[in-house]
């Protein structure tokens, strides 16, 4: 028998204690008012140590501990069965209702939970190519820790993030992601890149750390004579815009730290969007990452991230699975991206 439960408390305590002098009462990475949690309820709550109050409200907060009735047993033994049920119910807090299909389901989705005034906002009439999804601030996951830009399948990223109630990461996702200029109006406007500024600003003043994950899957629309320069070049400043960005807190200068994404395409044997022939749709990706690649690299700002440069098929080691457009991608491979990004 081992004293799982202290194991836990201890892992819990280093994370809380491992913020750094400039996290604020904006959070904790994500986690808000921490150790603030009422445990008047339990009998036994003056036997927690000092050092374990913090970890103990944060885990009977979130819902990691519940407690044995009105006791906690903080100077008991958890068997291996208690320390399996404390993960059980970190996983049942991200339980997802059935999978999403169809790219309507995430618009449907959308509009249930207030579009336009909840997470997705328009930019105007064009449709959906010119529409977003922002994490607001004020949620865990504006202060995680980690944002992710891109495309309607980073908005995807976001929904499934929304839906199993998790805040891994605040999400900047424009549909159809071109951050091209020649677009009207154009995808990669100042507010964008201002928004994106005030959420880096709010992780580093909440727990030191920025770490953006850049998809650089520009909708690879030229895809029958790859004249994709344009959106390549647009995709390298806009990367390049975002790693620019510093902020001093307490007399120290913080820059974000990037991890660029490549281009995945589409599905290789069903028509894309019901009318483009996969081999046509997809013939190109390889040349597209290969120049993003190569200019991220002769990039002053980007060339220190190039060295970690990969590609959504390298994350999900070659799994692919589509909704019925044979575009987005399917709640399974969203799943192993955003275990990539979390590190899980």
């Amino acid at each position: 028998m081992k004293k799982y439960l202290t194991l836990i408390l201890i892992m819990l305590l280093m994370l809380l204690s491992s913020v750094p002098a400039a996290a604020s009462e904006e959070g904790y990475c994500g986690f808000k008012d921490v150790g603030d949690a009422d445990l008047s309820g339990f009998t036994d709550a003056d036997e927690i140590s000092d050092w374990a109050k913090d970890a103990v409200g944060w885990a009977v907060e979130t819902g990691l501990l519940h407690g044995n009735g009105s006791q906690l047993q903080p100077l008991g033994i958890a068997t291996r069965a208690e320390a399996a049920q404390i993960l059980m119910n970190k996983q049942a807090e991200g339980a997802l209702p059935a999978p999403f299909t169809v790219l309507q389901d995430y618009l449907t989705w959308a509009d249930e939970i207030g579009y336009p005034e909840g997470l997705l906002d328009p930019l105007g009439a064009a449709g959906i190519n010119q529409d977003y999804f922002h994490t607001p601030a004020g949620s865990d996951a504006y202060t995680s820790g980690r944002i992710v830009i891109g495309d309607s399948r980073c908005c995807q990223l976001g929904i499934y993030e929304q839906r199993a109630e998790l805040s891994d990461f605040a999400v900047y996702a424009v549909w159809g992601g071109h951050y091209a200029p020649d677009l009207t109006p154009v995808l990669l406007r100042e507010d964008l890149l201002a928004d994106v500024q005030d959420c880096f600003e709010a992780q580093i003043r909440a727990c030191g750390k920025c770490t953006i994950y850049f998809f650089a899957t520009v909708n690879d629309n030229e895809y029958e004579n790859n004249e994709n320069q344009e959106r390549i070049a647009a995709a390298l400043q806009a990367a390049e815009g975002f790693a620019s960005m510093s902020v001093k807190v307490n007399g120290k200068t913080y820059h974000p730290d990037m991890v660029l994404i490549g281009f995945d395409g589409g599905s290789v044997s069903t028509p894309i969007l019901s009318r483009i022939e996969p081999e046509l749709y997809n013939r190109y990706v390889p040349a597209f990452n290969e120049t993003f690649l190569s200019r991220a690299a002769e990039s002053e700002v980007l060339a220190p991230f190039s060295s970690g440069f990969i590609t959504v098929p390298e994350i999900t080691e070659g799994k692919t699975a589509f909704n019925a457009d044979a575009l987005h991608y399917s709640d399974g491979i969203l799943a192993e991206i955003i275990s990539f990004i979390t590190g899980d």
